[in-house]
């Protein structure tokens, strides 16, 4: 009965948006062209080629360059098959979504197992550190560097903690993609990736239609991560601004977090991968609010 009453209310809640985006054009509109401009203007010069790169790393045998012995090793201590080492060193450089991108090719390639591939995606979301940098001004270089020696730390005892089935299944699906395949496939996540901020970036619309108080500024940090950082700089409070930029760029935002359910597709992989992140994102944010 409960469960029933809560799908009403989910339903007659979306009826109740429904009618404000009818009433609303011109909101939506401009939510949709500033959706649009940020993806073509910022999201396709800097994600767009990175995924083409790092799969044409994965695809040119990249992982050849590190040592046999030391990707042993590190298999060994993290309980890590294939070439994890590799995929680990990229996707800190490249941050989330586009690090569960590169898992993905890779598993799909055979190039790493399933318990490999669950592994990485439910303890190895990480926001691009040049990224974190850049968009927080308002934090302190200190606050900056404690973040990312934490996330880092933090990861790294993840992969020691979680244990996760081992299994030696791979897909066996091994074959080197051309250039324009790779580049079709990358197009593709990049119009996935449009669709989904266009959606949250009217969600993110319609919530400043509410007045000013914690839960407006609750809803709007957590959606989007460029948005909701550039709305946290508004805030007077110092601390409570520190605290919610702190936690949004560990948590990433609901709009990342749905680009990474769309690449691994599997709902309880996603949800260990969402509960795992949420609980990193708590405690960093908790440790960082020590130091302000």
């Amino acid at each position: 009965m409960k469960k029933k009453y809560l799908y009403l209310l989910f339903n007659v809640t979306l009826f109740i948006v429904l009618l404000i985006i009818i009433k609303e054009k011109l909101l939506i509109k401009n939510a949709v062209l500033n959706s649009f401009s940020m993806w073509f203007n910022y999201l396709i010069p800097s994600i767009f080629p990175v995924i083409i790169i790092g799969k044409l790393l994965i695809n040119n045998h990249f992982y050849e360059i590190i040592n046999p012995s030391i990707n042993k090793w590190f298999n060994q201590i993290f309980n890590f098959n294939g070439i994890s080492l590799s995929l680990i060193i990229i996707g800190f450089i490249v941050g989330s979504p586009t690090a569960q991108i590169i898992y993905d090719d890779a598993y799909t390639k055979g190039l790493i197992n399933k318990h490999t591939f669950d592994k990485l995606v439910i303890t190895t979301s990480l926001i691009n550190p040049f990224f974190f940098i850049n968009i927080n001004t308002h934090l302190s270089l200190k606050i900056k560097i404690i973040f990312l020696v934490i996330n880092l730390f933090l990861t790294i005892g993840l992969w020691l903690i979680i244990k996760i089935p081992t299994t030696s299944i791979y897909n066996n699906k091994y074959h080197s993609d051309n250039l324009i395949k790779i580049i079709n496939s990358s197009f593709i996540i990049m119009i996935n990736i449009l669709g989904i901020i266009i959606f949250f970036n009217i969600i993110l619309n319609l919530s400043n239609l509410l007045p000013n108080n914690i839960i407006k500024t609750i809803i709007i940090s957590i959606l989007e991560i460029t948005s909701g950082i550039n709305y946290l700089k508004t805030i007077t409070n110092i601390k409570l601004r520190i605290i919610l930029s702190i936690f949004l760029s560990s948590f990433l935002g609901l709009a990342i977090n749905m680009q990474i359910k769309s690449i691994i597709k599997d709902q309880h992989l996603y949800n260990t991968h969402l509960i795992t992140l949420i609980i990193k994102s708590l405690i960093i944010t908790c440790i960082i609010s020590m130091f302000t």
